[in-house]
């Protein structure tokens, strides 16, 4: 299961049964309509090239985050998805009724 949470990015569970939460960068928001699906977008791109799950959610919340920076809607701002990523910050999460 994998809950998005906004601008605290997203929570998972993996096969073991502990919750993971990706936390994105503070960002400038400018709309934040279609960021959901570009998370989704995000998400299904990296698994698609094989990712593990915690690298798919953590590239799906960099492809979210970079959603809200732009003002059209959904639109993604493919220059900043990297440095995103690499400012995204993964830990276990205490919410186990998640799983």
């Amino acid at each position: 299961m994998i809950v998005t949470l906004g601008n605290q990015g997203a929570r998972w569970c993996d096969k073991g049964g502990e919750v993971w939460q990706a936390i994105p960068p503070a960002v400038t928001v400018r709309n934040t309509v279609g960021a959901g699906d570009s998370f989704l977008g995000g998400l299904v791109v990296a698994l698609s090239r094989g990712e593990n799950l915690r690298d798919a959610v953590t590239y799906g919340v960099a492809v979210g985050t970079s959603s809200v920076t732009t003002e059209a809607v959904g639109d993604v701002d493919r220059n900043l998805v990297d440095p995103l990523l690499k400012l995204t910050t993964v830990v276990r999460s205490d919410h186990d009724g998640l799983c």
